[in-house]
């Protein structure tokens, strides 16, 4: 239980919050494969210039091709489960799972 009292403060003196609500994210198709589309829930557009956060909507039955990554992210599952290749080790992933 969280203690009423206690108050977190940011170290900015004057934060700008960013709330970002689910009707204002658009989706684009990702050309890496059919079914795999992207929304960018905060990026360039929201100022946050040194943190990307973006849901992927995969649809049942699509893989995404092998590929790499230029940069580290993260991933967590929403809905649905898939497997995916991390090196040479295979990994199935279910909803509340991150990776």
């Amino acid at each position: 239980m969280r203690d009423s009292n206690i108050i977190m403060s940011d170290t900015d003196t004057d934060p700008n919050p960013i709330v970002r609500r689910a009707e204002e994210v658009t989706y684009e198709s990702v050309e890496l494969t059919d079914g795999l589309s992207m929304g960018m829930l905060l990026g360039d557009a929201q100022d946050t210039p040194h943190f990307d956060m973006r849901r992927f909507i995969l649809d049942p039955g699509q893989k995404v091709p092998e590929h790499t990554n230029t940069v580290e992210h993260e991933q967590y599952v929403l809905e649905g489960c898939y497997e995916v290749g991390i090196g040479t080790e295979n990994f199935t992933v279910y909803p509340g799972d991150a990776l």
